[in-house]
């Protein structure tokens, strides 16, 4: 995960995930998946549950799903 933080030039995980969000947003959803399967196994469930108990959703209940099936 560390290598992807500096690639991105962010500090946090959260960074990184809203990222990815911002890809589904918009429109890119291959480029979402590929930020999605290039962080590690726990990290993907990390993001999973990130974006569940955001109070305000990020994104639309199917991508979750769609993340959910890509564990």
């Amino acid at each position: 995960m560390k290598n992807l933080l500096k690639t991105y030039e962010i500090k946090t995980d959260a960074e990184y995930y809203e990222i990815i969000c911002a890809s589904l947003i918009n429109g890119q959803r291959e480029q979402a998946k590929n930020q999605f399967l290039a962080m590690p196994k726990a990290k993907r469930k990390d993001f999973t549950i990130w974006l569940l108990d955001n109070q305000e959703p990020l994104i639309h209940i199917n991508h979750v799903i769609f993340f959910i099936n890509l564990i």
